[in-house]
């Protein structure tokens, strides 16, 4: 009679060899990525990233924009305010000079709470690295509150205008329109009286910003008031503006 034993043949020995053969068969194989595959996915996820991050940026911009023009609005409401308590507009204001007039909206008299800082402002809200100036910026035909007080009319014989500026988004780009980079707001001093005898085209004036030319085009944001069609100036310098011009002024 045959016997396993006796021939050397051990059947749990041969059992435990197959199933361990079968377990390494149904195993499933491990690997690492190679480098090639690592690159693709790395070039992948840049491509995806080139995609997306100007849609992000121009979204930025616009969000930027819409939140000027909704400031704007509202200090153009505080300044007819001040209009119907003093019959003038504040004075001019500068980011980067001694004017300040819309200092006035806030004190003593509380017109606004705080002056909203333009959004593409620095965090100083006077200087960028070109030396532009940023920040709001107005010219008005007004003076301070105690010059009015000795003046019966105002320098510019009862003309009451202001025109609102944010230098927008081209502040930040470096994109330049003729001489001016940032700041397209011409003649901000004098305005509305930029010239009695002011032809179109000319940069005496400003540049509308206009984001069909794409987010970062020149210009500024503007906002205006009052009998802003008096005087004489151009708008995006080439649309002459010739209103009430009085005699006494150059």
């Amino acid at each position: 009679m045959f016997s396993p034993l006796a021939s050397g043949y051990d059947p749990c020995a041969s059992y435990m060899k197959q199933r361990r053969t079968l377990m390494k068969t149904s195993r499933p194989s491990l690997r690492a990525f190679t480098l090639i595959e690592l690159l693709i996915v790395i070039a992948i996820v840049l491509i995806l990233i080139a995609i997306a991050l100007p849609n992000f940026l121009e979204a930025q911009v616009r969000a930027k924009v819409s939140r000027a023009m909704g400031d704007m609005r509202t200090i153009s409401i505080a300044l007819e305010s001040y209009l119907l308590d003093f019959k003038i507009y504040p004075t001019d204001h500068e980011p980067d000079g001694n004017d300040r007039g819309l200092n006035q909206l806030t004190s003593p008299i509380k017109y606004l709470p705080t002056l909203p800082e333009d959004p593409f402002s620095t965090n100083t809200g006077m200087l960028d690295p070109r030396t532009q100036e940023i920040g709001w910026e107005m010219a008005s035909t007004g003076n301070a509150p105690i010059m009015v007080r000795f003046r019966a009319t105002q320098d510019n014989c009862k003309v009451n205008a202001y025109a609102l500026a944010s230098q927008g988004p081209d502040v930040a780009s470096g994109v330049s329109f003729g001489s001016a980079r940032g700041d397209n707001f011409i003649c901000n001093r004098e305005w509305p009286f930029c010239g009695r005898t002011l032809t179109c085209p000319s940069n005496q004036g400003w540049t509308n910003y206009n984001p069909t030319n794409g987010t970062n085009s020149a210009g500024d944001l503007m906002r205006v008031g009052g009998e802003h069609r008096a005087g004489r100036y151009c708008i995006d310098s080439w649309q002459l503006v010739a209103g009430h011009y009085p005699v006494h002024i150059p």
